[in-house]
């Protein structure tokens, strides 16, 4: 895999793994967007942690 920015990371979900890259786009908001299991999903948060969590969270749900 390639090098990362601090902005993105490799979440895995049911074995694998998804390329997250996470962007401010006010103060006080973060969008997490990544591929998973063929879907595009994008989560939002009050700061990067909470949206690559929420986008992990989005995942696992949308894969069960």
């Amino acid at each position: 895999m390639h090098e990362l920015t601090q902005n993105q990371r490799v979440i895995t979900i049911d074995g694998e793994e998804c390329l997250v890259t996470c962007g401010q786009r006010s103060k006080t908001r973060w969008v997490a967007l990544g591929n998973c299991a063929g879907r595009n999903i994008q989560e939002s948060g009050s700061s990067k942690e909470v949206a690559f969590k929420n986008w992990k969270q989005t995942a696992l749900f949308m894969n069960n």
